[in-house]
């Protein structure tokens, strides 16, 4: 009997210690802090219904002033003075992945008097703000200035008196100029065009260039020709048999890959044309090239169909063409020669 009143009274003492182990867990109150800290946003479930991202420098000086992104017909664009460029699809959905993400931002202070100390009144801080249709706002964020140690930023929502801090990564995507959202590559159509779906190119390198092209800086063709290519550059075509069909890939690719520094409002200037690509599909796509400026950059239109556009659609911005790029495209018909 002695023995069972033992282990009765050592279960019972060990079930109390259990109790007070997990009330202390429980009631810890920097475990408690740290649960506060973990925060997100945006709801997760409201990440699929944003259709607009309002970008605004307030008086902060940052660099990515005044910007609206839109999502039209499941694409994002960029609209700027009244013109909608191509965006960078990616950015945008690292963007929405940050702000519906759970993750550290501690809360620094409820109440509004503090608001100018952390840079966020209403007129000088940064703001982003997603929309989901008509309606409020599905998150109106303002940012202020970072704290002593340059690692966080100071946020609240426009709506709430709460401030918090934290980071992750929310800075590359603010600090940056308005173009580091722009898609500006010259064919970006969702990756339609490839490699696989150019048929024949035709170069035509801009008067006075005796480097590109055929002879006397004239026309090269290139053309599919069974597994490989040919090339026809006048005196200066190469024999079929010298073609290296990898190095004209990577050119295509190259080309397709091709970016501009900024996009060009219209109207288009009239200019030359100098490349013409015939796809798989019918399509046929045209570059023309505006005169030099003083910097050496050439203004660049793409002219042609347009994805899911029928006929010939006038394009309704250009790109600003470094030299470096326009080297990308006007290569020798012995670049492509063993």
């Amino acid at each position: 009997m002695r023995y069972r009143q033992k282990i009765t009274v050592l279960s019972c003492l060990a079930a109390a210690l259990a109790c007070v182990y997990v009330l202390a867990l429980v009631f810890d109150p920097e475990r408690s802090g740290r649960r506060s800290d973990t925060y997100a946003w945006l709801d997760p479930r409201l990440r699929d219904s944003v259709d607009r991202i309002d970008f605004n420098g307030g008086e902060s000086g940052r660099a990515m002033g005044a910007l609206s992104l839109l999502r039209r017909n499941g694409r994002w664009v960029a609209l700027r003075d009244g013109v909608e460029y191509p965006a960078r699809e990616a950015r945008v959905d690292e963007l929405l992945e940050l702000l519906s993400r759970r993750a550290s931002y501690p809360r620094r202070s409820d109440s509004p008097a503090g608001h100018g100390l952390f840079g966020l009144s209403e007129t000088t801080a940064s703001r982003i703000t997603l929309r989901g249709g008509a309606g409020l706002p599905l998150l109106d964020l303002l940012i202020g200035i970072a704290d002593a140690g340059g690692g966080s930023l100071y946020m609240r929502k426009a709506d709430s008196d709460e401030v918090r801090s934290g980071d992750g990564g929310l800075s590359a995507y603010i600090d940056n100029e308005a173009r580091s959202w722009y898609d500006l590559r010259l064919f970006p159509e969702g990756g339609r065009v490839t490699v696989n779906s150019v048929q024949r190119l035709t170069v035509i390198p801009p008067a006075g260039d005796s480097e590109g092209g055929g002879s006397d800086g004239g026309t090269m063709l290139i053309s599919r020709a069974e597994n490989g290519w040919h090339i026809d550059a006048g005196d200066r075509s190469p024999d079929p048999g010298d073609i290296v069909t990898s190095r004209v890939d990577s050119y295509i690719s190259g080309i397709l890959a091709t970016a501009g520094d900024d996009f060009v409002p219209p109207p288009a200037p009239s200019g030359d044309q100098a490349l013409i690509l015939e796809l798989g599909d019918g399509r046929v796509l045209s570059l023309r090239l505006g005169p030099p400026g003083e910097d050496g950059r050439r203004q660049a239109w793409i002219f042609g169909p347009r994805e899911g556009r029928a006929g010939a659609v006038e394009p309704a911005y250009g790109y600003a063409l470094a030299a470096w790029a326009l080297d990308r495209i006007f290569r020798p018909p012995e670049y492509f020669a063993y």
